[in-house]
Protein backbone atom coordinates (compact mmCIF):
# COMPACT_ATOMS: atom_id res chain seq x y z
CA UNK A 1 0.00 0.00 0.00
CA UNK A 2 1.51 3.35 -1.12
CA UNK A 3 2.12 5.93 1.75
CA UNK A 4 0.11 8.74 0.13
CA UNK A 5 -2.53 6.35 0.64
CA UNK A 6 -2.25 6.00 4.22
CA UNK A 7 -1.08 9.54 4.65
CA UNK A 8 -4.73 10.26 3.12
CA UNK A 9 -6.81 7.65 5.09
CA UNK A 10 -5.33 8.93 8.48
CA UNK A 11 -5.92 12.41 7.63
CA UNK A 12 -9.57 11.81 6.65
CA UNK A 13 -9.81 10.22 9.64
CA UNK A 14 -8.01 12.61 12.03
CA UNK A 15 -10.56 15.22 10.25
CA UNK A 16 -13.72 13.42 10.69
CA UNK A 17 -12.96 12.97 14.34
CA UNK A 18 -12.24 16.52 14.97
CA UNK A 19 -15.92 17.31 12.58
CA UNK A 20 -17.55 14.98 15.13
CA UNK A 21 -15.57 16.61 17.72
CA UNK A 22 -17.27 20.32 17.04
CA UNK A 23 -20.82 18.69 15.32
CA UNK A 24 -20.99 16.87 19.08
CA UNK A 25 -20.33 20.60 20.89
CA UNK A 26 -22.93 22.48 18.57
CA UNK A 27 -25.55 19.34 18.91
CA UNK A 28 -25.08 19.14 23.03
CA UNK A 29 -25.58 22.92 23.47
CA UNK A 30 -28.78 22.85 20.76
CA UNK A 31 -30.53 19.62 22.32
CA UNK A 32 -29.79 18.85 25.67
CA UNK A 33 -31.48 15.36 25.81
CA UNK A 34 -28.98 13.76 23.06
CA UNK A 35 -27.98 10.35 22.88
CA UNK A 36 -23.86 9.42 23.93
CA UNK A 37 -23.27 8.08 20.95
CA UNK A 38 -23.53 11.37 18.72
CA UNK A 39 -21.85 13.26 21.43
CA UNK A 40 -19.16 10.87 22.20
CA UNK A 41 -16.30 13.00 21.20
CA UNK A 42 -17.28 15.67 24.06
CA UNK A 43 -18.08 12.90 26.37
CA UNK A 44 -15.07 11.58 26.15
CA UNK A 45 -13.22 14.92 26.18
CA UNK A 46 -15.06 15.17 29.93
CA UNK A 47 -13.93 11.24 31.01
CA UNK A 48 -10.62 12.21 30.04
CA UNK A 49 -10.34 15.96 31.41
CA UNK A 50 -11.87 15.04 34.75
CA UNK A 51 -8.83 11.74 35.55
CA UNK A 52 -5.95 13.61 34.19
CA UNK A 53 -4.71 16.77 34.97
CA UNK A 54 -4.35 19.01 31.52
CA UNK A 55 -5.40 21.63 29.55
CA UNK A 56 -9.68 21.23 27.95
CA UNK A 57 -8.32 21.93 24.47
CA UNK A 58 -5.94 19.49 24.85
CA UNK A 59 -8.63 16.89 26.37
CA UNK A 60 -10.89 17.37 23.70
CA UNK A 61 -8.40 17.81 21.03
CA UNK A 62 -6.83 13.70 21.95
CA UNK A 63 -10.54 12.55 22.26
CA UNK A 64 -11.38 13.82 18.64
CA UNK A 65 -7.71 12.32 17.14
CA UNK A 66 -8.33 9.12 18.74
CA UNK A 67 -12.29 8.68 17.58
CA UNK A 68 -11.20 9.80 13.86
CA UNK A 69 -7.79 8.28 13.67
CA UNK A 70 -8.57 4.48 15.32
CA UNK A 71 -11.05 3.26 13.38
CA UNK A 72 -8.86 4.63 10.08
CA UNK A 73 -5.81 2.97 11.92
CA UNK A 74 -7.90 -0.33 12.10
CA UNK A 75 -9.35 -0.25 8.27
CA UNK A 76 -5.50 0.11 7.22
CA UNK A 77 -4.55 -2.93 9.57
CA UNK A 78 -7.47 -4.97 7.78
CA UNK A 79 -6.79 -3.71 4.02
CA UNK A 80 -3.06 -4.67 4.96
CA UNK A 81 -3.69 -8.22 6.36
CA UNK A 82 -6.21 -8.76 3.24
CA UNK A 83 -3.22 -7.90 1.11
CA UNK A 84 -4.57 -5.24 -0.97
Amino acid sequence: MPKETIAIVLFLGLSFGLFWGCLSLVLWSAIVDIPRLVIAPLWLTAEIGTRLPIHPYLAGATACALIGVLPAAILLALARARGA
